[in-house]
């Protein structure tokens, strides 16, 4: 009996619509694939790996329905036909989000993720910077869309420092180029970012490797989500600012309350330039006193007491710089 074709076209159009969409989120984390292809080549790391391989322990060991995607990345697959939930295992001694949306985890260990038709359950590690693109019908044409960075904070700990930080890297070059590594054409660009629990995070780019500038470097970085973020009111105000080559620009950021994330957009920064970028919460209530409308009774009486007195003052100064001109013309007239 033959087999029934594959291709989307040949399903519903409920499966079409999931397919399309898991395709879709493929293709937007295709830059953190091919950063993680760069690091197998020249490190020798993996790839796909399983969870005892980052997270060794008697829990991981024997889980094969489950797999990171390098370090940051855990995916969740549903396996089962007709299923809308999986069971899987989110180590505990990591944060997790979802990476899509930034809502963290509600448990970590043995725990029931919502999967529904078209959604298969990929959570960000907290510590991670991972960098998105936007994709489009190919992957031509995606590598011309503009990046988004998360930045998936680590849960708070009880350190003396009291602040956080998450690391990552991007790698890039022409995508058809013949050994592009050993002939350094490609660019690097590694992520820091530092959190303190009072709100101020500072995010820093910085190109290691520069090799490559063509146009998938020029490309923009339209958006930062940044999660986890601690130190805002659900009322934030809040400030973003940054530099690249040395022009400071402003950016818009919103917090958004309900899962703890920071958006900052408005950006114009090319993926393949570095950049400092720092954001705070700015004070709120700052009440400025308002400008009296009308003057104190007194106001004409210390006025007049002021006149007198610069006027005083003044004279006096005229008239020794008068004095002292009358006698250096004296002398100039004697010698």
């Amino acid at each position: 009996m033959a087999a029934k074709d594959q291709a989307p076209v040949d399903f519903d159009n409920d499966a079409i619509d999931a397919i399309r969409k898991t395709l879709l989120e493929r293709y937007h984390i295709l830059p953190y694939l091919y950063t993680l292809l760069y690091r197998a080549h020249v490190d020798g790391s993996t790839v796909a790996r399983s969870l005892y391989f980052e997270f060794p322990s008697k829990e991981t060991l024997a889980i094969d329905s489950q797999y990171l995607l390098g370090s940051a990345l855990l995916v969740s697959p549903v396996l089962e036909p007709g299923a809308r939930q999986v069971a899987a295992y989110l180590p505990p001694s990591a944060t997790w989000y979802d990476l899509w949306t930034g809502v963290p985890a509600a448990a970590t260990g043995a725990v029931v993720l919502p999967a529904p038709l078209n959604t298969v359950p990929l959570h960000v590690r907290g510590g991670s910077i991972v960098a998105l693109q936007y994709p489009n019908t190919t992957t031509t044409s995606s590598r011309k869309n503009p990046f988004r960075l998360v930045v998936a904070l680590p849960a708070w700990s009880s350190g003396i420092t009291n602040t956080t930080a998450a690391t990552g890297e991007l790698y890039l070059d022409s995508g058809n180029s013949v050994n592009p590594v050993q002939t350094s054409v490609f660019s690097l660009h590694q992520y820091t970012a530092k959190h303190a629990s009072n709100g101020y995070l500072r995010i820093d780019a910085e190109a290691v490797a520069e090799g490559y500038t063509g146009p998938e470097t020029k490309v923009l970085v339209d958006a930062i989500h940044v999660y986890g973020v601690h130190g805002y009111d659900a009322d934030s105000d809040v400030h973003v600012a940054y530099v690249k080559v040395l022009n400071k620009r402003t950016a818009t950021g919103t917090y958004f309350a309900a899962n703890n994330t920071l958006v900052i957009t408005d950006l114009l920064i090319e993926v393949g330039m570095s950049f400092a970028l720092e954001v705070f919460p700015l004070a709120k209530h700052i009440t400025i006193a308002p400008a009296p409308t009308s003057r104190p009774a007194d106001a004409d009486a210390i006025s007049t007491w002021l006149y007198v007195g610069v006027g005083s003052a003044t004279f006096i100064v005229l008239g020794g710089v008068y004095q002292i001109f009358s006698r250096r013309r004296g002398y100039t007239q004697v010698l």
